[in-house]
């Protein structure tokens, strides 16, 4: 025992009997270290809930710059933070809870740039952070000291396993048709050429994003209307940054007549009987496209098993197709009757491939898994520039 312990009644008795009631209540407070040259301030919750002003750094002097307008800033005098821009919370009072801390958030600020505050709930601040596009070129100016790679073993593995899968065109399902090589090196370049003039401009290339900002594996440019991942609809504008999406080339449109007249002869020689000509266009309907999608994916790139359904239900009703051209680096595609990718069918698309899937494989399942480095054809590097990386485009309508 402490030799003072047979004291701590009389020192208790002397500190509750040692004057007025002011002086009573000074012994009984905690006294700040009187070595501190400026004393901390407490402040009290309830005082200051409705004050709505922001809390300014007293050593600094500094106040937090450019606060949102509609942003509601509260000091709480919890905690101490050596950084000007002080921590915010959001507070949000029940009727049931009248006012208590109970449903109290609180929030790290988001800061878009050195000298601007916002918190997650305002929404003007997350639209004004939207519109921020930032241009994505698939064909980056040359560079004078440019080595040329030759594909890789995994590439060259992989290339060879597809060539064994699928050595030539042909009916993978009924209405889903792959076309090898059909786009020769001209239309390749001159596609990408198109495709990285467009990009650059309004309502050009972009990552989007899906809820809760995931950002896609991929660069996307809408060509004639916008599809927008996060609402999975069509629109005129971009809602993004309200840029008009660009019209489709001519050149396209002709592509994709002539690429389904093919795909048609497909079926000349499986097909016979008096109504041949009716079947066939069963199997593959005639599309006039009003969307083109651009996707670029770059080596990392990928997209999951989804179905095209977006369309109009008349346009998914007759089974109208959807045509996808292939550029650049190859990939692993994936299709089934499911979204489970275990039980898909698995094909490699390569520079200059077209595929079909319309009539009874119009809502075919399909993905991208991989995209196999360093395979796209060196001439067509040579004569564009095109970045590592697949480019796809794909035709509907609406």
């Amino acid at each position: 025992m402490a030799d003072d312990t047979e004291n701590s009644p009389e020192i208790s008795s002397s500190i509750l009997n040692a004057g007025p009631a002011a002086q009573r209540h000074d012994n009984l407070r905690i006294k700040p270290n009187p070595s501190v040259v400026e004393n901390p301030v407490f402040l009290n919750l309830q005082q200051q809930r409705h004050a709505g002003v922001a809390v300014e750094n007293i050593h600094s002097g500094r106040k937090p710059k450019a606060l949102h307008s509609k942003s509601l800033f509260r000091g709480t005098g919890r905690v101490q933070h050596d950084d000007p821009f002080e921590s915010v919370f959001e507070e949000k009072y029940s009727e049931e809870n009248n006012g208590n801390l109970a449903n109290t958030k609180w929030m790290t600020p988001k800061i878009k740039d050195n000298s601007n505050l916002c918190s997650f709930d305002d929404e003007d601040c997350l639209q004004d952070e939207s519109k921020e596009i930032t241009v994505f070129d698939i064909c980056p100016p040359q560079t004078s000291n440019r080595v040329s790679l030759s594909p890789s073993i995994l590439a060259q593995k992989q290339a060879e396993r597809s060539r064994k899968m699928e050595d030539s065109s042909s009916v993978l399902m009924p209405g889903l048709i792959l076309l090898k090589g059909w786009l020769n090196q001209n239309n390749q370049v001159e596609i990408v050429k198109r495709c990285r003039d467009l990009g650059v401009g309004p309502g050009g290339f972009y990552q989007p994003s899906y809820n809760y900002g995931n950002r896609m594996h991929l660069y996307m440019m809408c060509l004639g209307m916008h599809w927008e991942p996060l609402t999975k609809s069509y629109e005129m504008k971009r809602s993004i940054d309200g840029a008009t999406p660009p019209s489709i080339p001519p050149l396209f449109q002709d592509l994709v007549a002539n690429c389904l007249d093919d795909a048609r002869h497909m079926y000349e020689d499986a097909i016979k009987g008096p109504d041949k000509g009716r079947k066939i266009m069963d199997l593959v309907p005639e599309m006039h496209p009003s969307i083109c999608i651009v996707n670029f994916y770059e080596r990392s790139g990928r997209l999951g098993m989804h179905q095209d359904k977006d369309e109009s239900q008349e346009s998914l009703r007759q089974g109208l197709p959807v045509v996808s051209f292939s550029i650049g680096d190859s990939a692993e595609f994936i299709y089934g009757l499911d979204r489970d990718e275990s039980s898909a069918q698995t094909i490699v698309l390569e520079s200059g491939d077209a595929l079909i899937f319309g009539g009874p494989s119009r809502m075919v399942y399909h993905g991208i898994v991989s995209v196999i480095p360093r395979t796209a054809p060196s001439s067509l590097i040579e004569k564009t520039n095109l970045r590592p990386g697949r480019l796809n485009l794909t035709f509907r309508q609406m």
